[in-house]
């Protein structure tokens, strides 16, 4: 991992601390740390989330000041030295900044194409990567009432690298950030495939029922209801619904595992007759579209 060189030891550096009473001495130039990682194969979320974090929290002497989060977050400016007896009062009851960490995955950006192409030759040297932040899996089930999908945009994010992979290094520091905000179509779409590829990846345990329970929700609406939104709203966008019968295909595909292999119906029955319902009213509401479909024609 790449690291600016300080010039002193870490000994030196503690030293130095304990002569200004625990002074932080926190992010390089109180900028923020942007930076591209390529991990080894089969490196879970959860894994780079605490290196990400152990390598910040080398920068504080007082590591409780790191924090992981989900969201990103700009880099607050240092709140200036006080200068008066009144401030300095105030300093010390303050409570102190805290660094903020997150931890995502980004995909090899490609100009003109949409996701990564199959096959791709991995010497290709890539300057640009993109990510989608989504909107948390939510366990706590709102008013669906409340929620319109065609309110629902996310952000698309391109990331441009001071130098590209491959590289002799596993880590490249981000020089430029270009932020999209995705129509309510283009959000569907990539929300819809998003959930498809974690229950896909999902390992076959007593988990997946859950995985798919919360896949199956999106901005927190009852399982299957964002999808039969989707499909009465946008009907008429090919691309969505085309993800729409790509996620459902899935959702099949390993209910199906839940049901024969591990036995979700006994060890989870609440959220097993849930995502039984959602798939099924998902189908149906396909099958109904399709019917109108023929219908007008």
């Amino acid at each position: 991992m790449e690291r600016e060189e300080d010039g002193k030891t870490r000994k030196e550096m503690y030293a130095e601390d304990d002569g200004v009473g625990e002074k932080p001495r926190g992010l390089p130039g109180n900028r923020p740390i942007k930076r591209i990682y390529k991990m080894p194969p089969g490196t879970k979320q959860e894994e780079f989330e605490e290196y990400a974090k152990g390598y910040i929290s080398t920068l504080f002497v007082d590591e409780s000041l790191v924090t992981l989060t989900a969201d990103l977050t700009e880099t607050s400016a240092a709140i200036p030295e006080p200068d008066t007896k009144k401030k300095r009062v105030a300093a010390v009851q303050r409570a102190p900044n805290h660094c903020l960490v997150t931890a995502w995955k980004v995909e090899p950006y490609f100009e003109g194409v949409k996701g990564v192409p199959e096959g791709y030759d991995k010497m290709h040297h890539i300057q640009k990567f993109s990510s989608v932040l989504h909107v948390g899996m939510n366990d706590k089930l709102v008013n669906t009432t409340k929620v319109s999908i065609m309110n629902h945009c996310i952000n698309n994010n391109t990331f441009v690298t001071d130098r590209a992979f491959p590289s002799t290094t596993c880590a490249i520091d981000v020089v430029e950030t270009i932020k999209e905000t995705l129509n309510p179509f283009e959000t569907a779409e990539k929300t819809l495939t998003h959930r498809r590829d974690l229950i896909a990846q999902s390992e076959e345990n007593s988990q997946l029922i859950l995985t798919m329970y919360n896949a199956l929700s999106p901005l927190g609406m009852q399982p299957g209801a964002y999808m039969k939104d989707v499909i009465a709203l946008m009907y008429d966008h090919p691309e969505v619904i085309e993800a729409v019968r790509s996620f459902i295909s899935v959702v099949q595909e390993k209910l199906n595992v839940c049901t024969t292999k591990l036995d979700s119906m006994n060890k989870h029955p609440e959220q097993y007759a849930m995502v039984l319902k959602a798939a099924t009213d998902i189908e149906c509401a396909l099958i109904a579209m399709d019917s109108e479909v023929v219908e007008r024609e």
